[in-house]
């Protein structure tokens, strides 16, 4: 859900997808208990996601994925996405 509102701000902010030139980065962090060790497969789900949508050539990406003891507002996943835009 997080990577699927990251995609509908990205539609309000530049009014079209096919701006968007590059997915360059995203950042998962995600609320975990101290044993928990599948953190890359919670964001693989957002890679896939973006890739699905932009294609592979902008869809790829470079990532982080972290687990973290709590998060603002007690959310359990906030992506951070930097985005290459194509000029008007």
């Amino acid at each position: 859900f997080a990577c699927v509102r990251q995609v509908n701000r990205m539609k309000a902010a530049l009014g079209d997808l096919n701006r968007v030139k590059k997915i360059v980065y995203i950042s998962g962090k995600i609320q975990t208990q101290p044993d928990f060790i599948n953190h890359t497969v919670i964001v693989d789900g957002c890679s896939a996601f973006l890739v699905n949508v932009f294609g592979t050539e902008v869809g790829t990406h470079a990532r982080t994925v972290a687990g973290m003891a709590s998060l603002s507002l007690n959310v359990t996943l906030e992506v951070e996405t930097i985005v290459e835009v194509k000029c008007k």
